[in-house]
């Protein structure tokens, strides 16, 4: 089926299933039959004209460019993002200031955002004093020679003074960015001498981790008063302030013309009113499902800053699943045997407090992580989401990757209200029979090579790798992969923060590309029931045999004029997809605290030092003998000065080899 619906769902328009019957192909159907987007191989219910799309075994949106590095565009795509991660930008100015400060501004993300996480230049971690980035550990960006501003996106904004400042002939106070998080790095020219001391790699990239969009809920008094929304990782929520402010219809005026706000309300509302509150119990209810708690075997975080010893609280980069009273190992990055283990009394935001202090310093990286106690178990929600997109995508491809984060399911229905179910298997409450079925097709017993799938790799965006995408533990059954001796691997990478929820993902997705029994069914006019539905009982049977009797996932219906009823495609449910046991099925995290770090250099010994003269004796030359290293990666230089009270002057020194890791260099200097 994976491979069938995948076709399916490149084809998008006028597409339908090969068993489909002749009528379907018509056109003129008078009144559609509604649409289901599903989030990991559910199709769509579709009018007889429309197209079918998907989830994990279809197309979802990639990922912008701006999630993994700064772009130059003349006009770059606008992004927008939900939950937390980490976006660069795309460079809207860079240019050099009259003091030869280095200027770069970037729009960053479309709509407000909520907060901001964590800021970095490169792959560095920074802090700030106001606006001044502060040195790194080896002096990098120090001496207050770079600053780093960012706007919230407001509508409308502000202008970022700074730059208009240095730049006033080019960016003025007019340079808002309504509705934009724009961010702006700051960098002073230096001497040469100490360019790389503060800029190691060059003028660094600038990202920034944050909390994105706010959403509506479908329990508000008022889901569309956006004064209301509340930021969220749930993945049904994000779904509804896509569907509203992003697909949802908007006026024919420009957005800065003054009845643009009332007009826009007014569609939102009679939207809202047609679309979604006929519906409104199935969107709580996927919302709900959401936000289940799934126990953890454990949790694997990171410190964000350094601690000292005594400390009695660490920062760290999640608090997923912790409560007060559970017990925490702290464990230093590049010395696992100074691991120590404390009580935790209280939490507050990203900061874990203790009441003993810490016997051992601690790294920005460090592991810290806790295992789950049957009496005080972790948790995390059951589907988060963390999507970015660009507005160029098609809303389809935006709503799979959404919906891919909860094996979410989406149909409109009859009265043209939006159904929808996260993934989680329900008891179903239409029968499909003999009584309802024209014709069928069946396909089974079991799934041949080209489609089966026994090893699905799973990906997942890690806080603890700085928001960057890491694999876990691939997800596979070693009963089929032993029974075929061969591996048919697939991969499932969704836009989720967790390894344990792709990992629950993958289970579900194995569960479906692998099921047993699948087919078509044609039905009569009372088969229409199966609208609005994830999941039926089926039974086909024929001259007393009966082929499939059970739950079955409904991937794909449309409107049969031949028999007045529907035709749609199903796969085999299994009801207990749901259960979980974190201890064996949850897998590990990426590791963290694995770098190779750099072997500390020792302070080179020089061991002799000569002066020669030439032969007219108003030149010099010192002939140095060090002990030192023997690494063509290492660059040697000497300082020297002619006087004690002269000015010490550091040159590159070429050196030869001698035995023992010794060197020998001259440097020479001529009396004047």
């Amino acid at each position: 089926m994976g491979k069938t619906l995948g076709n399916i769902i490149q084809t998008i328009a006028g597409a339908f299933l090969v068993a489909f019957s002749a009528p379907l192909i018509m056109t003129g159907i008078a009144a559609p039959v509604g649409l289901a987007l599903s989030g990991i191989g559910a199709g769509l219910i579709v009018s007889g004209v429309a197209g079918v799309i998907g989830g994990l075994l279809g197309p979802p949106s990639q990922k912008p460019d701006q999630s993994e590095t700064a772009i130059k565009s003349a006009r770059p795509p606008r992004v927008s993002a939900y939950g937390t991660s980490r976006l660069y930008g795309a460079y809207i100015l860079y240019e050099t200031a009259e003091d030869g400060t280095a200027v770069d501004v970037y729009s960053v993300h479309d709509g407000e955002m909520t907060a901001i996480v964590q800021r970095y230049l490169a792959d560095d971690k920074i802090t700030l004093s106001g606006n001044v980035v502060q040195a790194g550990e080896d002096g990098r960006y120090g001496d207050g020679n770079l600053s780093f501003y960012t706007t919230t996106g407001a509508n409308p904004g502000t202008a970022i003074s700074a730059v208009v400042s240095l730049l006033p002939t080019i960016w003025t106070t007019d340079h808002r960015g309504d509705g934009v998080v724009q961010m702006a790095l700051l960098c002073k020219s230096v001497k040469s001498k100490n360019f790389l001391d503060i800029y190691p790699n060059g003028v660094p990239t600038a990202s920034i981790a944050a909390m994105w969009q706010k959403c509506p809920d479908p329990y508000a008094v008022d889901p569309l008063d956006e004064s209301a929304w509340t930021w969220t990782e749930n993945a049904i929520r994000q779904l509804m302030h896509y569907m509203i402010v992003r697909e949802g219809p908007k006026p024919a005026l420009a957005e800065d013309a003054p009845g643009y706000p009332a007009a826009l309300a007014t569609l939102r509302a009679s939207y809202w009113a047609r679309k979604f509150a006929p519906a409104l119990d199935y969107w709580k209810a996927a919302s709900d499902v959401c936000d289940q708690l799934v126990p953890l075997k454990g949790v694997q975080t990171v410190l964000t800053a350094d601690v000292n010893d005594g400390a009695t609280s660490v920062p760290v980069a999640s608090v997923s699943g912790l409560a007060v009273g559970m017990a925490i190992s702290i464990t230093q990055s590049d010395n696992t045997a100074r691991t120590e283990n404390r009580i935790v009394t209280s939490i507050s935001g990203l900061t874990i407090h203790f009441s003993a202090g810490l016997h051992w310093d601690h790294t920005s990286g460090s592991a810290v992580s806790w295992a789950s106690d049957p009496a005080n178990p972790a948790t995390e929600a059951r589907w988060r989401s963390c999507v970015a997109h660009k507005h160029t995508d098609a809303h389809s491809a935006v709503k799979s990757s959404i919906l891919q984060a909860c094996d979410g399911w989406i149909a409109t229905r009859s009265d043209g209200a939006f159904v929808v179910y996260a993934g989680q298997y329900y008891a179903p409450t239409v029968t499909i029979g003999a009584d309802e079925i024209v014709s069928f097709d069946w396909s089974g017993v079991g799934v041949d090579d080209d489609d089966a799938v026994n090893e699905i790799s799973c990906s997942y965006v890690s806080a603890n790798h700085d928001y960057n995408t890491v694999e876990t533990d691939a997800w596979r059954d070693e009963d089929d992969i032993t029974e075929r001796g061969e591996v048919l691997s697939d991969s499932l990478e969704p836009q989720v923060p967790s390894h344990g929820q792709v990992r629950r993902l993958a289970k579900r997705m194995m569960a479906r590309k692998n099921a047993l029994y699948r087919g078509t069914v044609t039905t009569n006019a009372s088969g229409r029931a199966v609208r609005g539905e994830r999941f039926i009982h089926l039974t086909l049977a024929e001259s007393g045999a009966t082929f499939f009797d059970g739950p079955a996932e409904i991937t794909a219906v449309t409107r049969n004029l031949g028999s007045g009823g529907v035709t749609f495609s199903w796969v085999a449910a299994d009801a207990n997809v749901d259960a979980w046991n974190p201890a064996t099925e949850e897998g590990d995290p990426a590791p963290v605290g694995d770098r190779v770090a750099q072997e500390p250099l020792e302070a080179p010994v020089i061991s002799s030092a000569e002066t020669e003269l030439d032969a007219s004796g108003t030149a010099a030359r010192v002939r140095i003998i060090v002990d030192g290293f023997d690494r063509n990666d290492l660059t040697w230089f000497a300082r020297w000065r002619s006087t004690t009270d002269a000015s010490w002057t550091s040159s590159n020194i070429p050196i030869r080899i001698l035995p023992q890791r010794s060197y020998s260099s001259r440097m020479s200097c001529r009396q004047t």
